[in-house]
């Protein structure tokens, strides 16, 4: 196990995340050719749960061709900004309609405590 992954595991650990089984993914190599093409449709039907923009170990695509196309599909696919780069405060953001804390069984379909 890697260390970007041991906060998954603690959240599922301390009841701070859920389990999701059928997650719909998309790896995209953003070094190819071919991948810098792929954010398009992902963009246009936002059919998967997440995504995952990797960059391969021999790239195809000059570095500021991939810049400039990864910061366009990502300022499009996130419009909003962040908490913190916004200067809207973090409990008044529209990221956040859920309010916290909220229990893991509260957002299953169905589920409460």
């Amino acid at each position: 196990m890697t260390n970007s992954l041991h906060h998954h595991y603690y959240a599922l650990l301390t009841g701070r995340a859920v389990p999701h089984t059928a997650a719909k993914v998309r790896y995209i190599d953003t070094t190819t050719h071919a991948g810098l093409g792929a954010p398009g449709p992902l963009l246009a039907k936002r059919s998967k749960d997440m995504f995952c923009l990797g960059n391969g170990s021999t790239p195809e695509v000059d570095l500021a061709v991939r810049t400039a196309t990864v910061t366009e599909f990502l300022e499009r696919h996130f419009p909003i900004p962040a908490p913190g780069k916004s200067g809207i405060p973090a409990d008044r953001h529209p990221y956040f309609a859920v309010r916290f804390p909220v229990r893991p069984s509260a957002l299953r379909p169905g589920g409460s405590d």
